[in-house]
Formats: structure tokens, sequence, C-alpha cells
């Protein structure tokens, strides 16, 4: 049947890691002999076995293979680094994400703010004289 892409990925996922289990069984039984004859075996051959069984537990640690067998404590402990490891990451997205929407009401602010601060000066060099002016409402706009 169809499935979604999100499922077909989680499938894959495991299928992997299993098969990752099995090349790691299979691995194990084919070079049995070279691992357990380490004083009589060839010493290259020896260290090209050991060399495979290392590189099969690394990618068994980076896919978590661990967890298909049942959560070990080393898979919960990176499932638990992992999870906050993206939740810094979403917080720091959204922090991102405000900093940049605002831009253009910083700009709208920064012109208003000089707008008022060019306003408010009551004895500012642009108009030296409206210290002396009256701005009681009383004396607005009447003859004397």
């Amino acid at each position: 049947g169809a499935r979604s892409g999100a499922q077909a990925r989680i499938d894959f996922d495991e299928d992997f890691r299993a098969g990752l289990l099995a090349v790691l069984a299979f691995y194990l039984l084919r070079n049995a002999g070279a691992l357990t004859t380490s004083g009589q075996a060839d010493p290259a051959n020896l260290q090209a076995v050991l060399l495979g069984l290392y590189r099969i537990g690394v990618a068994i640690e980076d896919w978590e293979c661990m967890n298909l067998l049942g959560g070990s404590e080393l898979a919960r402990q990176r499932a638990e680094q992992n999870e906050a490891r993206k939740r810094a990451e979403r917080i720091a997205d959204r922090k991102r994400a405000e900093e940049e929407k605002p831009v253009s009401t910083k700009r709208r602010l920064s012109a208003l703010d000089k707008l008022k601060s060019a306003n408010a000066g009551s004895g500012s060099p642009k108009n030296p004289t409206s210290a002396s002016r009256s701005k009681s409402p009383d004396k607005k706009g009447k003859a004397k």
C-alpha cells in the first residue's frame, strides 16, 4: 500500500538498523576463527577483522540500532541529548525569526523617534524662539 513519506522514512530506518545488526551477526560468524585464534592468526588478517568489527560497531551506534533490541542506557541518553539539541535549535530559530521579522517596524520606530526628538525640544537650535512663545490654550488665537 501507499505510505506517507514520513512513515516510509521511519520504516526504512528500522529496516536499516535491523540490517546492520544482521551484518554484525554474519560478520562475527564469518570471522569467529580469526577472533578466537588471535595468537595463531595472521596479524594483518586479525587487524583487518578488528577494523571491520570496529566500523560495524560505529555504524550501529550512529544509527542507534540498540533501540531495536529494547532500549539501552546509551540509546536513551542519546535520545535525550538529541531532543535537548533540537529544542535549543527551535528556540534559537524563533529568536532569529523574531529579530529578523520587525525590521520595518524598527525603521518606523527609529523615524518616529527622530520626529519626536525633533519636536520635543523646546529650545531646539532649529527654532530658538519657540521657548519664548506661550503655549497656553487661553491666549491662542485671541488678540490683545
